[in-house]
């Protein structure tokens, strides 16, 4: 279940990170390229994990019906071609004679297979909470023709269609494995799935009957590095040939040598802070507006994660993302510690014994926080200086360390007794790399 149907929530922007990604590229070698990762996969079932750790897995095992391009535009991919028979009924034509890794056929009814089971299914898939819950039902129309109904008319429907998380799985495979399929995941992608061993590799292999011709590469390994120095001493070694989430001060030297190839994009994910309002005192707008003007988010920038990021001052979304729209969030939110102390002391908070920490109706503020950890760029060192910064105003965070998979189940479990947390987020499409 999804936490934001639990809990009403706020954020405060702290930082836009400026690589994404960040890849770093090295030289590959038999054919087999290995990525370092800071952390694992929750699980390679598309219904089961909706973050990047596991999509830059299963997306490359499973396809979706249609995808979406860099120029933003949509494309066929297991569907050719499709239309809006009525405003809320559209139709996909599919291609044939694609098979699934198990050997079995790709057809209409393996598409209502995955959408009913996301939907319909116990448990609900993580993505139905993405915009896919407005969809009614699927109907097979042929053998290779289907229909998306909705409850009413969706702009968004095919933006909807062609997330990575709503790839078609083997109906087979499913059945044949119950709740371990996402140990065994089989899709029509370019390459299948040989291993995982869980919090140290996933092994793939490329398909050779892949229906757009057999990919370059003989295999792909993500390994799970955690320590951003171990990660990048793999890559001068040759151990790994990609690494992911490097680290920001090592990346001139690696732009200078011509055995790398070093990637930068203006990133589309926010770092920030949400807001538990049910929570007491988060329900109070003078603590949440005094925690914003208690951050100051370009020393973070600075001496976290040395320039690897921009500050999040015009949006709680990127520039990059559509709908983005400036809203001056510095000149709302300047950096400003006596204007957090003074909306504390409005909000009836005062530090009545001198020790540092303020204190209302004989209660110390102390907030129980959730921070990622190893999931983003140095999350959990930007957690650790939010909290040094609020404690400068009166504020006591306790943080509560987990590795990556137990915060994401937190996250989307009903029992939520924290007033932080930290996370980022974007609303961008994941292709296979």
């Amino acid at each position: 279940m999804n936490i934001v149907k639990l809990i009403r929530c706020a954020v405060v922007a702290c930082v836009t990170i400026a690589l994404p990604t960040g890849i770093l590229f090295g030289s590959t070698a038999n054919n087999t390229l290995v990525i370092a990762r800071p952390v694992d996969a929750l699980s390679i079932d598309t219904m089961l994990d909706t973050t990047s750790a596991g999509t830059w897995v299963f997306a490359n095992i499973n396809e979706p019906l249609i995808d979406l391009n860099h120029d933003m535009e949509y494309e066929p991919l297991l569907a050719t071609s499709w239309e809006f028979v009525e405003s809320t009924r559209l139709r996909f034509y599919l291609r044939k004679g694609v098979t699934f890794h198990d050997g079995t056929p790709f057809d209409a009814h393996a598409v209502k297979f995955t959408f009913d089971r996301g939907l319909f299914g116990e448990p609900k898939a993580q993505w139905a909470s993405l915009g896919a819950s407005v969809i009614a039902g699927v109907e097979v129309v042929g053998d290779y023709t289907v229909d998306i109904l909705t409850d009413a008319p969706f702009g968004p429907i095919l933006r909807v269609m062609s997330m990575r998380y709503l790839g078609i799985v083997s109906p087979a495979a499913v059945e044949k494995y119950g709740e371990e399929y996402g140990r065994h995941p089989s899709g029509t992608g370019p390459f299948k799935f040989v291993e995982w061993k869980t919090n140290d590799r996933i092994v793939l292999e490329a398909n050779e009957d892949y229906w757009q011709g057999r990919p370059a590469l003989d295999k792909v390994i993500f390994r799970v590095i955690p320590e951003e120095s171990s990660r990048m001493a793999s890559l001068r070694t040759g151990e790994v040939d990609l690494v992911m989430k490097p680290s920001p001060a090592e990346l001139p030297a690696f732009a200078g040598d011509s055995d790398f190839a070093v990637y930068e994009t203006p990133g589309l994910s926010v770092f920030f802070i949400a807001f538990n309002l049910d929570f007491p005192p988060m329900d109070d707008i003078r603590v949440r507006h005094a925690i914003a003007h208690a951050i100051d988010r370009e020393s973070i920038m600075e001496h976290v994660l040395e320039g690897a990021a921009v500050p999040a001052s015009t949006s709680i979304l990127a520039p990059g993302v559509f709908g983005f729209y400036g809203q001056d969030i510095n000149q709302q939110y300047p950096y400003d510690k006596n204007k957090a102390i003074e909306l504390l002391n409005e909000a009836g908070w005062i530090d009545e014994d001198g020790d540092g920490v303020l204190e209302k109706n004989g209660e110390e503020l102390v907030l129980p926080t959730l921070p990622c950890n190893g999931r983003f760029l140095r999350d959990l060192e930007v957690a650790e200086v939010v909290e040094s910064q609020l404690r400068e105003v009166g504020i006591r965070v306790e943080l509560q360390v987990f590795e990556w998979a137990t915060v994401f189940n937190k996250l989307r479990s009903a029992d939520f007794p924290y007033a932080l947390m930290t996370v980022a987020w974007n609303t961008t499409h994941i292709s296979h790399p």
